[in-house]
């Protein structure tokens, strides 16, 4: 007996799917629930990387990383830092605007010039590691095979060699 797989869209649901690029998992299930917010970890259990950073004209800027909570816990400790909740709200838009785009995840563009600049940083690396990784498996002298990564586009292995 083969169980065949059911689809259940409505009509409205493609909205829901902006987020989703594509899967390759066969067990993939999407779900559309949205995800509940992070349960802040309790102080001793935080893996909190701190350091000073400094800045040009001498000023100094304190960088956190590892925090898991939600985002009053985060403002909680913004305050505790004296970080402006105006800073955590940018840094949240940051992250949720990095993708530029609905359809790579991104729930609106990025707002502010910082944002884009992120944004822009963010597709380079991908890029660049995307022509790394084929490359690599490219010899000297060759054209790669398509990297759907790069919209398709095969890349020149260069042979520098002589």
């Amino acid at each position: 007996m083969t169980h065949e797989p059911k689809f259940i869209i409505m009509a409205s649901d493609w909205k829901d799917r902006l987020g989703v690029v594509f899967s390759t998992n066969p067990d993939f299930a999407y779900n559309t629930a949205e995800e509940a917010e992070a349960v802040t970890l309790d102080p001793s259990k935080q893996n909190l990387k701190i350091w000073l950073d400094r800045l040009k004209g001498g000023r100094v800027a304190t960088v956190v990383r590892g925090f898991v909570g939600s985002s009053d816990d985060l403002a909680e400790l913004g305050k505790e830092m004296e970080i402006s909740r105006e800073t955590i709200l940018l840094i949240q838009h940051m992250i949720l605007s990095h993708h530029e785009i609905p359809e790579y995840g991104s729930p609106k563009p990025p707002p502010f010039p910082e944002a884009q600049m992120l944004h822009i940083l963010d597709l380079m690396d991908a890029r660049m590691f995307a022509m790394h990784e084929a490359l690599l498996t490219t010899p000297r002298g060759n054209f790669s095979d398509r990297v759907r990564a790069l919209d398709g586009r095969k890349l020149y292995h260069p042979d520098l060699t002589e």
